[in-house]
């Protein structure tokens, strides 16, 4: 992991500069941290002109909404993160296309009624 604490440098995306505070964020958060990271690696490398890495998730999901604040809090800004929810994301898309897959994608996986009815 020394490599990706380097990264992590590099990218400039942290508020924490105290080493260990940084790494226990790391191991505490590492799934959020490496996405991030991989995200990062690319805009270091200069393979895109900008970007950002997009934690997508359900909204009423609450270990993905703690875990998302916990990650903002060490994060120097919000160029390079942001937090989605399916939600959100599927009504924006919902809200340009007449497409039916749309439909079928937020019956499938948002409809949260039919869950309650298979209970």
């Amino acid at each position: 992991m020394p490599h990706l604490n380097e990264l992590a440098k590099r990218y400039q995306a942290f508020e924490t500069t105290d080493k260990s505070e940084f790494q226990r964020m790391a191991r505490v958060l590492q799934q959020i941290w490496r996405d991030h990271m991989l995200a990062g690696v690319h805009l270091n490398q200069d393979q895109f002109d900008d970007g950002f890495f997009v934690f997508l998730y359900p909204k009423d999901n609450a270990d993905c909404s703690t875990a998302i604040a916990d990650y903002s809090e060490c994060l120097s800004g919000s160029d390079t993160f942001a937090a989605w929810t399916l939600e959100e994301v599927a009504t924006a898309i919902k809200s340009n296309t007449d497409a039916a897959w749309i439909d079928r994608f937020i019956d499938r996986y948002l409809n949260f009624d039919k869950l309650m009815l298979a209970t």
